[in-house]
């Protein structure tokens, strides 16, 4: 019996994934637990295992396509076992009719012509039905279109994505471009030498183009393809920059998560005159059993992971209609790259002393800058960390991390006056801000997590030993 091979989900919040190259060819005896292909998010390119033995055959999905979660791009065969013809959609009106959808959570990609359920009792969740009725959309439309009877958030929104590329490409009378299939590490080599990715040849699956194809661009330019590139568009006020790929990703979801969640945002000042003695007090040790200094970062991870022990609205996602509260605090810290942003997590901080989470930190940290971090190490996170006070920012406010309720922005440390005692002295005074999502998070439960968090900085010995 045929293994169908599904686009995966790799994340909770993730509706779709993009396809960056596949590592079999179609036609290859391919052995379970060998990589399969390469599935791009905005958090991290990950090699996705076959599910199973057999040959490789019917493959949908192409190299740049982005898939929706669940959606069937492939299928292994058993060895002597004929590939099936693709199932083609009735037209609208035509003589067959569609057999009556298995419920599943996957979403399917919408046809550009499907039979219209009759408006019979369809399932949703309560999001879904709200999201329905804000966009005028027929549930029944909908249920049918991606082949489930209990519609969930996610399906609406494919739907309301389908239907826009479809009368995108309606008006345009051509479909859109697709992406050039290629590597990131190429993308990236050809975009900072200014290589048209899209004219290089590929010597990859497929015709990918890997990083040995830009080199060899790059040293031979008689070929054509330096003469036939596209250069960005410039002009003396601007540069075209494509947003594309991984910054395409966090662009889309960074804009949903401030559309959909409400975010409250809330700050205060607190004094960390103690922080930096445990900082100066402890470093050498630190670093003589990790290889590393100890940092601010660290030192605020543990901080905040046992605060959040005393206030686990903070610690939890928002799905649907569940506020799930977690026992463990599992950290993400912000790490900045050349092209984007990755959220690596550091697991049940609340549990663990400051050598062990500065070692990890620092791990996660150059592997995520080199691209080599593991799909498992940037899931799971339950709050969110982002540091710019290596940067010189006084205060900023950061978006929420779906599913995530919350997410603390740090900012640079200022001696600022203080009155103490009835005399004015210069305190090191640093900024911290909550964002939360106010459906899951009131102001004054936010509030009284800041306000814990501010006693714990200023007082942080008995958390720290």
């Amino acid at each position: 019996m045929a293994i169908e091979v599904v686009m995966p989900a790799l994340e909770i919040s993730q509706d779709t994934g993009t396809l960056v190259q596949w590592l079999k060819s179609e036609g290859d005896l391919v052995q379970k637990g060998d990589p399969l292909m390469e599935i791009e998010t905005d958090k991290v390119t990950v090699e996705i295992e076959s599910p199973g033995t057999g040959v490789l055959a019917n493959i949908t999905a192409q190299p740049g396509d982005e898939v929706p979660v669940g959606h069937l791009i492939a299928l292994l065969l058993a060895e002597g076992e004929m590939p099936s013809e693709p199932e083609v959609p009735p037209e609208v009106g035509g003589p067959s009719e569609r057999e009556a959808p298995s419920e599943t959570k996957n979403v399917a990609p919408v046809p550009e012509d499907f039979s219209v359920r009759e408006p019979n009792k369809v399932g949703a969740t309560p999001v879904a039905r709200r999201l329905a009725e804000e966009n005028g959309i027929d549930l029944a439309d909908v249920s049918v279109a991606t082949g489930v009877d209990r519609i969930q958030k996610a399906h609406v929104l494919a739907y309301l994505e389908s239907q826009k590329l479809l009368k995108d490409r309606r008006e345009d009378e051509e479909a859109p471009p697709r992406l050039i299939a290629a590597s990131p590490q190429a993308r990236r080599l050809a975009s900072e030498h200014g290589l048209d990715i899209a004219s290089l040849p590929g010597s990859g699956p497929d015709g990918a183009v890997l990083v040995g194809d830009v080199k060899k661009a790059l040293v031979e330019p008689s070929k054509g393809t330096l003469e036939s590139q596209k250069l960005p568009t410039t002009s003396a006020e601007h540069t075209i920059v494509p947003v594309q790929g991984m910054r395409k990703v966090i662009a889309e979801r960074l804009q949903a998560s401030y559309q959909t969640a409400p975010h409250i945002s809330l700050s205060l000042s607190a004094d960390v005159t103690e922080v930096l003695r445990i900082s100066e007090r402890l470093s050498s040790s630190i670093q003589e059993e990790t290889g590393h200094p100890l940092t601010m970062t660290a030192i605020l991870a543990k901080v905040v992971g046992a605060t959040l022990r005393e206030h686990p609205r903070l610690n939890a996602h928002l799905v649907d209609d569940e506020i799930r509260e977690f026992s463990a605090v599992n950290i993400g810290i912000a790490v900045a790259l050349e092209d984007g942003l990755i959220v690596p997590v550091i697991r049940s901080v609340e549990q663990r002393g400051l050598a062990p989470i500065q070692a990890e930190l620092n791990d996660l940290t150059e592997r995520a800058r080199k691209g080599t971090i593991k799909l498992n190490e940037v899931k799971g996170g339950t709050f969110t960390i982002s540091n710019l006070g290596m940067f010189g920012v006084e205060q900023f406010t950061a978006i929420l991390n779906p599913p995530e309720v919350a997410i603390l922005s740090i900012g640079t440390i200022t001696d600022v006056p203080v009155g103490v005692d009835g005399e004015v002295v210069l305190c090191p005074m640093m900024q911290v801000t909550i964002n939360a999502d106010h459906r899951a998070v009131d102001g004054a439960v936010a509030a009284r997590f800041l306000s814990a968090l501010k006693k714990a900085l200023e007082n942080p010995w008995l958390l720290l030993t």
